[in-house]
């Protein structure tokens, strides 16, 4: 469940929530680096564990870390759709 802007925070939450609720293990399981490579790798870190990512996408940009030319979420999304172009998996 890729992070999001504030905007969508609370949607966020209550996602992850009914999804634990359910069972399954939400990724990331621990608050994102805000420094561009170590944010990619933890990202692509997580898509290989998981089996499915959910990107939820509002109207604020956001925060772009350290070193990045993009913002988390446009990061996470990107690396998502790298991902899913060279091995046909989300």
């Amino acid at each position: 469940l890729a992070e999001t802007t504030g905007d969508l925070r609370d949607a966020r939450d209550r996602l992850k929530r009914e999804l634990l609720e359910r069972g399954h293990v939400v990724l990331p399981d621990r608050p994102l680096p805000l420094v561009g490579p170590q944010l990619e790798s933890a990202v692509r870190d997580c898509l290989e564990r998981c089996v499915l990512s959910i990107h939820l996408v509002g109207s604020v940009y956001g925060l772009v870390p350290e070193g990045a030319e993009h913002s988390v979420v446009e990061l996470q999304n990107s690396i998502a759709a790298a991902r899913v172009e060279e091995t046909g998996e989300a």
